[in-house]
């Protein structure tokens, strides 16, 4: 009896001692998202020679927390589109040509976080971005070109949390694979690539993604 008394003194102080982010969940230091989504130039030469003004587009994205709720973000993104040539009269010229896009971005997000399991997380932020592109001729390669323009990001989206659909499966993952919480997210973003304002091509758009966010 004495015996038991003196190891539950002994734990109840050890606890007591202990740094409460030990007695918590994990500590989520980082983040990343799968997204798609349409990329919707805003220039009226684009949806002539594309035919619909807009581009399938694919997406990385990488975050890290620099303190609560405001994280350094990296995205990397891909989409492509056929067009056709358009002669000066307006007529098609019977040429074809692939565009390929690969945006980049780096920034910060801050997101509206109040509490734990907060069910919807509204975020925003923004940043710089260089967008190289890439246009070849189906017939003549010779006649190919490709370059890169700088530009900056905004944007704003809603995050909804899905480990309270599943709490058990939530906790297997954070278990098994340091997972935290994982949200499905819509995102609005608009993303100017024109060397901020130089002539030449102008790719500035708004894009709507939605994706899948891992927390670890």
């Amino acid at each position: 009896m004495r015996t038991a008394l003196v190891l539950s003194t002994i734990l109840a102080v050890c606890l007591a001692v202990l740094p409460q982010d030990a007695l918590a969940d994990s500590p989520i230091n980082f983040s990343s998202s799968l997204r798609v989504g349409f990329m919707l130039p805003e220039t009226e030469e684009f949806e002539e020679v594309y035919d619909q003004n807009y581009i399938f587009i694919y997406g990385l994205n990488f975050g890290w927390k620099i303190v609560k709720d405001l994280e350094l973000v990296g995205e990397a993104a891909y989409g492509f589109k056929d067009g056709k040539g358009i002669a000066e009269s307006g007529e098609e010229t019977g040429e074809e040509y692939r565009l390929h896009v690969v945006p980049a971005m780096l920034g910060v997000l801050y997101r509206l976080k109040f509490y734990e399991n907060q069910p919807v997380v509204p975020y925003l932020g923004g940043g710089g971005n260089y967008t190289y592109y890439y246009e070849g001729r189906k017939e003549d390669s010779e006649q190919d070109i490709d370059g890169g323009k700088w530009g900056y990001d905004g944007f704003a989206g809603l995050e909804i949390l899905l480990d309270n659909m599943d709490k058990r499966a939530a906790g297997a993952m954070e278990t098994e694979f340091g997972i935290n919480n994982v949200y499905l997210f819509y995102e609005f973003r608009y993303q100017t690539m024109d060397d901020f304002e130089d002539e030449g091509l102008d790719l500035t758009s708004t894009i709507h993604y939605m994706g899948l966010l891992f927390e670890y």
